[in-house]
Parts: C-alpha cells; sequence; structure tokens
C-alpha cells in the first residue's frame, strides 16, 4: 500500500487529527525513565536526538538482561519512530542511514505483534517502501484495532503523528 493510500486510510479513523510534540505519558507517566521518554523529552525541548543511546547497527537500543520482549520491542519502536522525526532536521543523512538499517532490522529480527498493541513507528515502515514493511505496518495497525486500543489516548496520538509524518513525507 502507498503513502496516498495509508494517508486516506489513517483519515479514515477516529483519531485525533492533531498530534502534539510529545507523547502522552513521556513527560509525567510511570514510564517517565524510560530511555524513550527522555529521549522523547530531549527532543521536544531541544531537537537533539539521542545518539548516545542509539547503536550504530542492528537494533537501535541494548534489549538488557530484565526487558521482555514486548516491553523492549515497544521502547525500540517508540525510538524509531521518534528517529523519523530527525527527517526533519540537520542530520537528515545520517538519520535516513540509520532509519533504514532500524527499519531493516526490525523486519528480519522482530514481530509487529510483540509491541502490545501500540503502532509506534508505523509511518517508518510505510515509508521504508518495501512490500514486506507495508505488511509490517499493516499488522502493527491491525493488531491496535483488534486488540482494542484504538480508545487509548498514546495510540490515538501515535496514529496522528503518523499522519502528520506521511503527510508531510508525500
Amino acid at each position: 500500500m502507498a503513502s496516498p493510500d495509508w494517508i486516506r486510510m489513517l483519515e479514515g479513523l477516529p483519531a485525533p487529527r492533531y498530534a502534539g510534540a510529545m507523547p502522552p505519558g513521556m513527560e509525567d507517566g510511570p514510564r517517565r525513565d524510560d530511555v524513550d521518554s527522555i529521549a522523547w523529552r530531549r527532543w521536544c525541548e531541544s531537537g537533539e536526538l539521542p545518539w548516545s543511546v542509539i547503536k550504530p547497527t542492528g537494533a537501535l537500543l541494548e534489549q538488557g538482561t530484565f526487558r521482555t520482549i514486548e516491553v523492549w520491542t515497544e521502547t525500540e519502536l517508540a525510538m524509531l519512530h521518534l528517529l523519523e522525526r530527525g527527517m526533519d532536521g540537520p542530520e537528515r543523512a545520517r538519520v535516513a542511514a540509520r532509519l533504514a538499517l532500524g527499519v531493516d532490522w526490525h523486519l528480519e529480527y522482530t514481530q509487529p505483534d510483540n509491541a502490545t498493541n501500540r503502532p509506534w513507528a508505523l509511518h517508518a515502515f510505510v515509508l521504508h517502501g518495501s512490500a514486506e514493511s507495508s505488511l509490517y505496518a499493516q499488522t502493527l495497525l491491525h493488531n491496535a484495532q483488534a486488540g482494542g486500543a484504538m480508545g487509548d489516548p498514546l495510540v490515538q496520538w501515535i496514529l496522528a503523528d503518523a499522519l502528520v509524518r506521511l503527510r508531510a513525507r508525500a
């Protein structure tokens, strides 16, 4: 499915049309001190990506000993979602290269149903442009719908932000 088709589909979903700069819960929620929350706040405050915690190849983050696959995958995809925001910044070439590596890695090594029904980075998979990445994005969205998560404010924010990002890159 091409980006214009995704835009039309996301426009038809019952989600807000505007996404604020920061995902709900990243500033003051229970995950406030998680690496992705800290990274999102840094991006919103200074426009800086957290290169010090992003690995140069493979997955963006270390899984760590005590992180389940679901928690790690959700954090990883939230970071991939954030990384795509860097396409508007001064390090576009670096971001594009790492984003492509990250998407490719996830297509090879993770399953979209490990993301706990939150379609983080959906737009990054759509924009990647391959048939496989489109199917990954479709599964992320399907999991949110089938899992009854469409009313979750964070899911609504993710989808609204994905729509904004897809429109910006169309």
